[in-house]
């Protein structure tokens, strides 16, 4: 999340207010930018809004206007995309790995197998890649093993379908919550890797 607008008066204590107070309880990796949009001048308000928010604007002055906030907005937002970038370096160097790793071993994709390193290679791209849902994370991981894209499909597919048939379905249904086709029964290497980079990103406030 790069950017939340809201707009709400400065008087008293009202769902504005509230709603900052709630935002703080999120504990959001990525912070909001958050710009209030005021008719009023208070100097109260003016000084509680400075501690909460990134920018108030005051309707009131001469050089106001819809298109001066948006500017501002979006260029702050543009700023943070490298701060942001930075933190997914962050989380990816400490977290993500064990993350990554943590959830194959919840699913039951055996260590044992050359396709949980494809699939665990696969999502550690993918994210960081910026979370893209493409493919290229084939060739990716055939140029990391010099091996075919064919050999790395085959073989993420059999670490699938052995962790699926070494699983209850109630437990399976448990853990992987995406829709799977109902012919084969398992989630070709396409869709698990795409629902664990979800899903982890998801949980580490990265999206």
């Amino acid at each position: 999340m790069l950017l939340y607008l809201t707009c709400f008066s400065t008087i008293g204590s009202g769902s504005g207010h509230h709603f900052l107070r709630s935002l703080e309880t999120l504990q959001l990796i990525d912070k909001p930018i958050i710009a209030i949009n005021t008719i009023l001048y208070l100097s109260e308000a003016h000084d509680f809004l400075y501690k909460e928010v990134d920018f108030v604007f005051y309707k009131g002055k001469k050089d106001y206007s819809p298109k001066n906030v948006i500017d501002d907005i979006l260029y702050v937002g543009f700023k943070n995309k490298t701060h942001l970038a930075e933190k997914v370096a962050t989380i990816q160097n400490n977290a993500l790995p064990k993350m990554i790793s943590a959830e194959l071993d919840d699913i039951g994709i055996s260590h044992r197998l050359k396709g949980r390193d494809y699939l665990y290679r696969a999502i550690l791209y993918s994210i960081q890649k910026n979370n893209t849902l493409d493919t290229s994370y084939i060739r990716y991981v055939a140029d990391c093993y010099d091996i075919s894209t064919t050999g790395v499909l085959n073989a993420m597919q059999t670490a699938i379908i052995k962790a699926w048939n070494n699983n209850s379905i109630d437990n399976l249904r448990k853990k992987y919550t995406a829709q799977i086709n109902y012919e084969t029964g398992v989630p070709t290497p396409a869709e698990f890797v795409g629902y664990y980079v979800r899903r982890i990103t998801t949980a580490l406030g990265i999206l």
